[in-house]
C-alpha cells in the first residue's frame, strides 16, 4: 500500500512540474512583410523575414500566428483593426513588420506597398502611424512588444515637398504604457542592412536568439545586437526601448518537464506547499548546478520542499556514478520510524538534460555595474538594476574604450569587455573644492589672503587762498633804524649863559631870557 501511494505521489508530482506557463497564458502575433512597392525601391527581403519570424512563433507556442505580406493601404489599416481584438484577451502580444518606414516630423509610419506620398501630408491617410500599433497591441495583458525591420533607406525621402519633413531614419518611440516595447532594427537616424543571405541581420539574430527556453528578453535582444553588429561589420546596432522592472519577460517559458521529482510518502513537505517564489529560485540554483547556488538557496530558504533537493543536490558526488539510473541519496527516517530506511530513499532525482546554463541577467548586471564602477566610469548603485546612470556610464566607457558595445540591457559581452580592461578607463570627477590627486580626490587648498599694501598718507591739499600765500616771497618787514643820539658835551665856557629866543624862541643871556612874541 505504501509503494501504491509512493507511485502515485511521484506520477502527481511529475504532471504538476510538467505543466509549465506557456500552457497558463495566451500568447498572440502579427507578422507583416511588405517588399513589392510599386512607388519605390523593392525589397528582397520580407516575404523571407515574415516566413522565418512566423515560424519562430510557432516553435514556441503562441496561440495566433497571423503571417501577411505586400499588404495595400486598405488591407493593412484593415488588419490592425481586426487584430487588436485578438490581442484583447492575450496576455503577451507581439507585431514584427519588414519593409519601409518613414519619420515625418518625429512620428514613425509603416508604409504599405502602394504608398505614393508626394507630400508630408499624406502620411496619415496613406501609411500606418506607429502609435496605431501599439494601440492595437495595447489590450494585451502581461507584455506587448514591437519588433521594427523597417530603419531602410527609400525614395520618399529625397521626394519630399519640403526638405527634413520626411526622413528615412525612424525617430525614438517612447511607449507610454508599462511592459510595452519597441526593438528597432537600427539606431534612430540610422539606417538597416537587408543582409547577404534570403532574411535581413535583424531577423536572423531574432530568431536566433528569441527560440531560447526561459531566456529573458532583455538578455535575447542583447544576444541578438551583439550578432546584428557583428554581421554588419558595425554599420547596423539594435535599440531596445521601454520601461523593464525586475520581473524576467520571455517569450518562450522555459519547460521543466525534463526535471521529474519523486517524493515518497514519508518526506515531511511536498512541492504543493512550496511558494512559487522557492520554486523559481530552485530552477535558478539547479541551472548553475554548483554548490555555491545550493548554498545561496539554502541559505534564503533553510527548510521546506526545494530545500530537500537542494541538499541533495549540493551533496551529490560528482564522479563514480552510473550514468544510468537516477542517483540515490541516503535521508533521515520519517517521523515515527525507528531506524534509518536505507533501502527506500527519500528522495530520488533524474539528472536534467545537459544543456549550458543561461546567464542570470541580474547577476551580469550587478558584476557589469562593479566593472565598470572599477575602471572609474559610474553607473550609480550596483544593485542589479540597469538604470539610466548605468547606460551613461557604458556610453562613457565605449566613448573613452572606443568600443559600440550596447548600452540598453547589460549583456555577457559588455562584461567581458570591461573586464579585459586593467586600469582606469573613465577620468576621475570630483565635485566641488575637491581636485584628483592620483586615484583619489582631495581638498583644494584655500588661497591666503594678500596683506593689503600700506600707502602713503598724503597732506590734503591746501587751499587756493593758502597755494596763493605759500607762493609768495615772504618779506621781511623794514627794520626801523633809531636815530643815534650823539650826546656832547658842552665846552665849558666862561661867563654867564646866554639864551635868545625869536617867536618862541628865547635869547638867555646871564641867566635873564628875554621872550618876544612871534610877528606876523
Amino acid at each position: 500500500m505504501r509503494r501504491l501511494a509512493a507511485i502515485l505521489c511521484s506520477l502527481w508530482l511529475v504532471s504538476a512540474f510538467s505543466i509549465g506557463p506557456a500552457q497558463a497564458q495566451k500568447r498572440v502575433a502579427l507578422v507583416v512583410g511588405n517588399g513589392a512597392y510599386q512607388n519605390a525601391s523593392a525589397l528582397s527581403t520580407p516575404a523571407n523575414d515574415v516566413g522565418a519570424m512566423a515560424d519562430l512563433f510557432r516553435k514556441i507556442g503562441f496561440d495566433v500566428v497571423e503571417a501577411k505580406t505586400d499588404l495595400s493601404n486598405i488591407d493593412f489599416k484593415r488588419l490592425v483593426r481586426e487584430f487588436s481584438s485578438v490581442a484583447r484577451d492575450a496576455e503577451i502580444a507581439v507585431m514584427y513588420f519588414s519593409g519601409h518606414a518613414v519619420n515625418v516630423k518625429g512620428a514613425n509610419y509603416l508604409l504599405p506597398v502602394d504608398v505614393k506620398l508626394a507630400s508630408e501630408l499624406d502620411a496619415e491617410d496613406e501609411a500606418v502611424s506607429l502609435d496605431r500599433v501599439r494601440r492595437m497591441l495595447e489590450p494585451a495583458k502581461r507584455m506587448r512588444l514591437i519588433l521594427l525591420d523597417a530603419s531602410r533607406d527609400n525614395s520618399f525621402v529625397r521626394n519630399a515637398s519640403k526638405p527634413g519633413a520626411v526622413n528615412a531614419g525612424l525617430a525614438r518611440f517612447e511607449p507610454d504604457t508599462d511592459d510595452t516595447f519597441v526593438v528597432y532594427s537600427a539606431r534612430p537616424g540610422t539606417f538597416s542592412e537587408d543582409g547577404a543571405g534570403d532574411t535581413s541581420a535583424f531577423a536572423a539574430a531574432l530568431v536566433k536568439n528569441l527560440a531560447v527556453s526561459g531566456r529573458d528578453l532583455r538578455t535575447a535582444i542583447g544576444f541578438a545586437r551583439d550578432d546584428v553588429v557583428k554581421t554588419t561589420g558595425g554599420k547596423q546596432e539594435l535599440l531596445l526601448v521601454g520601461s523593464f522592472g525586475g520581473t524576467a519577460l520571455a517569450l518562450m517559458p522555459e519547460k521543466v518537464a525534463s526535471r521529474q521529482i519523486a517524493v515518497l510518502p514519508n518526506a515531511q513537505s511536498s512541492a504543493a506547499d512550496a511558494t512559487p517564489e522557492q520554486r523559481q529560485f530552485y530552477e535558478m540554483a539547479e541551472r548553475v548546478g554548483t554548490r555555491a547556488a545550493f548554498d545561496a538557496y539554502l541559505q534564503k530558504f533553510p527548510a521546506g520542499f526545494f530545500s530537500d533537493l537542494a541538499r541533495a543536490q549540493r551533496d551529490k558526488p560528482v564522479s563514480g556514478e552510473s550514468p544510468a539510473g537516477p542517483k540515490r541519496i541516503a535521508v533521515l527516517p520519517a517521523p515515527g520510524s525507528e531506524k534509518p530506511q536505507a533501502a527506500a530513499p527519500n528522495v530520488a532525482l533524474l539528472p536534467p538534460a545537459a544543456a549550458p546554463p543561461e546567464p542570470d541577467l541580474g547577476t551580469v548586471t550587478r558584476e557589469l555595474q562593479a566593472e565598470l564602477q572599477r575602471v572609474g566610469c559610474d553607473p550609480g548603485s550596483v544593485d542589479g538594476n540597469w538604470s539610466r546612470n548605468s547606460r551613461q556610464a557604458l556610453e562613457q566607457f565605449n566613448r573613452r574604450a572606443g568600443m559600440k558595445l550596447g548600452t540598453e540591457v547589460a549583456s555577457v559581452d559588455a562584461l567581458d569587455a570591461v573586464k579585459a580592461q586593467r586600469g582606469r578607463i573613465c577620468p576621475l570627477v570630483c565635485g566641488g573644492g575637491r581636485r584628483a590627486d592620483g586615484e583619489r580626490c582631495v581638498a583644494i587648498p584655500a588661497p591666503q589672503k594678500a596683506q593689503p599694501k600700506k600707502q602713503a598718507v598724503r597732506e590734503p591739499e591746501p587751499r587756493a587762498r593758502e597755494r596763493v600765500r605759500r607762493a609768495e616771497p615772504v618779506r621781511e618787514a623794514p627794520v626801523r633804524r633809531q636815530p643815534v643820539v650823539v650826546e656832547r658835551e658842552a665846552p665849558v665856557r666862561s661867563g654867564p649863559p646866554v639864551s635868545i629866543g625869536i617867536g618862541g624862541i628865547g635869547v638867555g643871556l646871564g641867566g635873564i631870557g628875554v621872550g618876544i612874541p612871534g610877528m606876523r
